[in-house]
């Protein structure tokens, strides 16, 4: 089975290739960014094990673009949670980074 960043793997028009459990994929904007790459070159994106997701189809490219749009929001869920968390902290007088001290030494 190819890697999903083996961009060799899908060079022809009308290949499909498979791709299975990833210890650590992409994020989700690289994983579009990856299958639209292979779609233009003409090839299909199936992951093994999960059969609704196979570019050959409509329902596939369907399911595909909603899994990316899920991905994108609760990314930018993080992200705002992320920087109330960080503007909480600043407003309780938390410092973050080294000290000065530390950072002249760099």
């Amino acid at each position: 089975m190819a890697g999903l960043h083996s961009n060799n793997a899908w060079s022809s028009s009308g290949t499909a290739t498979p791709v299975g459990h990833q210890d650590r994929p992409p994020g989700p904007s690289d994983l579009y960014r990856i299958v639209s790459e292979v779609t233009e070159k003409g090839a299909s994106f199936k992951v093994v094990d999960d059969p609704s997701i196979d570019t050959t189809s409509p329902t596939g490219k369907l399911v595909m673009g909603i899994l990316a749009l899920i991905a994108e929001f609760e990314n930018d869920i993080r992200r705002e949670r992320q920087m109330d968390g960080i503007a909480k902290a600043k407003d309780r007088g938390v410092k973050f980074g080294g000290s000065v001290s530390s950072r002249a030494t760099r």
